[in-house]
């Protein structure tokens, strides 16, 4: 239970009262795993997974906040027919099946942005975009790459999309959105 306000005519020691109070509260408060459901604590945010024991799992959660929209990255089973069904790592809008993932914006230039999908590893999925000064154009990849890339080209722009993780215990994938769900516009930098 939260400790009451503090009044204007409190005594100073009842702040070290109310404070402890605070604290033990805010204790209480912690999430704990149980079963079925794995925490994890990312430079991010925290991320709260939880997995159907019937069918060994796999499935994400889109955000700990259960968004959905534009540029969500979930990991899906695939031929459910098959006794053991594969999983991908899809790229797509989870508020609809139109088959377009979300509107990319680069400067004034928007462009659709079909489904992706990737066989599921550990790594990161990214947005690249490069400038070509010469074209004047724009190359924007979606993609799922062990690490992030190194870059120190200045018309260089990587996101950070999405992290992907396998649970040696569960035996299944997960993904963690690190950008928010929505449609994605890069403004501020080398854009025109």
């Amino acid at each position: 239970m939260l400790p009451r306000k503090l009044l204007k005519n409190d005594k100073f020691i009842v702040l070290y009262d109310l404070w402890n109070q605070l604290i033990d509260h805010l204790q209480s408060c912690r999430p704990v795993a149980g079963a079925g459901i794995r925490i994890q604590r990312l430079p991010a945010g925290t991320v709260f997974s939880a997995s159907a024991g019937s069918t060994g799992g796999g499935a994400a959660g889109v955000t700990a906040g259960g968004d959905e929209g534009p540029f969500a990255v979930t990991v899906e089973p695939v031929d459910e027919e098959q006794e053991n069904p594969g999983q991908v790592v899809r790229l797509h809008n989870t508020a609809s099946e139109s088959g377009v993932a979300g509107m990319l914006t680069i400067g004034s230039r928007r462009k659709q942005i079909a489904d992706q999908e990737w066989p599921p590893k550990a790594g990161v999925v990214i947005l690249d975009i490069t400038y070509d000064d010469e074209t004047e154009d724009y190359t924007a990849t979606f993609s799922l790459e062990e690490t992030l890339p190194e870059t120190k080209d200045e018309k260089r722009y990587i996101l950070r999309i999405a992290e992907i993780s396998y649970n040696d215990d569960t035996k299944s994938w997960s993904a963690a959105q690190v950008h928010p769900v929505g449609d994605i516009e890069v403004t501020g930098r080398w854009v025109k």
